[in-house]
């Protein structure tokens, strides 16, 4: 998008030289975004709703590019059903509250991450602890969650990576009511959730690992577009794709 560098979201935070470890650990990403760049991921704060499926690229692309803090919000614990898609935990967290068990993988990766971990994004939790994040990357799996996690951020003005995942199909887009450039919400997109019942539960509906792999990874890649300014953020536009049939477009709904 012309002139989001200009804009790029953690110009308010300090931007600063980067040290010699840094620059070895980083050199690949650097080569892509440049100092300044990877300086802004690593003063960058992102809040992430949800640590299952979605969240399991996300937050280990975040972690290793080095993002300076990341909160987790979840209260759910690692169950053996969520293994096969949700990979940032393993068979030594069963029993593990999620948020915990993606913790200790984050750290793992990157000791220089900072994680807070936070319950359910429920509007008293958001209005407490959102707002001092940069952006709100939404990797959560109902949809009241997902209207609740959006409607504060289009109150808020804060910058929404959001994604939803059903069997083999994903959908991808960014939403910013403070855009600079084209202010949208995820109800220009779906104007509104379907009536109860009207959709099977992920649960009924099922989901496959690779769906949410690819889905995250995009997501992980709108966030750095954000916290950067490199590249076009899916901003009116709406990434969909189906695994299955190895099929994806972007459409322009703004």
């Amino acid at each position: 998008m012309k002139g989001l560098s200009e804009k790029a979201l953690a110009l308010h935070n300090p931007v600063r030289s980067l040290s010699p470890r840094e620059r070895e650990r980083h050199q690949r990403t650097i080569s892509v975004i440049g100092e300044e760049g990877q300086a802004r991921l690593l003063a960058a704060r992102v809040l992430v709703v949800g640590a299952g499926g979605l969240a399991s690229p996300v937050l280990s692309y975040l972690a290793g590019m080095g993002v300076g803090h990341i909160g987790l919000c979840d209260a759910d614990v690692v169950e053996t059903g969520n293994l096969p898609r949700q990979i940032i935990h393993n068979e030594a967290a069963l029993g593990m509250p999620k948020t915990s068990s993606a913790r200790r993988s984050i750290e793992a990766l990157n000791s220089d991450v900072d994680v807070a971990e936070y319950g359910w994004a429920m509007p008293n939790l958001l209005d407490q602890v959102a707002g001092s994040y940069d952006i709100v990357l939404d990797c959560s799996d109902t949809f009241e969650s997902k209207y609740t996690v959006a409607d504060w951020c289009a109150g808020s003005g804060h910058p929404l990576v959001w994604a939803v995942v059903a069997a083999t199909t994903w959908q991808v887009s960014t939403f910013w009511s403070a855009s600079p450039n084209k202010p949208t919400t995820l109800r220009d997109l779906h104007a509104a959730p379907p009536p109860p019942g009207a959709v099977p539960t992920p649960a009924a509906m099922g989901v496959v690992g690779p769906a949410v792999g690819v889905c995250g990874s995009l997501m992980a890649g709108e966030a750095m577009k954000l916290l950067t300014g490199c590249g076009s953020p899916l901003i009116g536009r709406v990434a969909v794709g189906d695994v299955k049939f190895s099929d994806f477009k972007v459409w322009r709904f703004l």
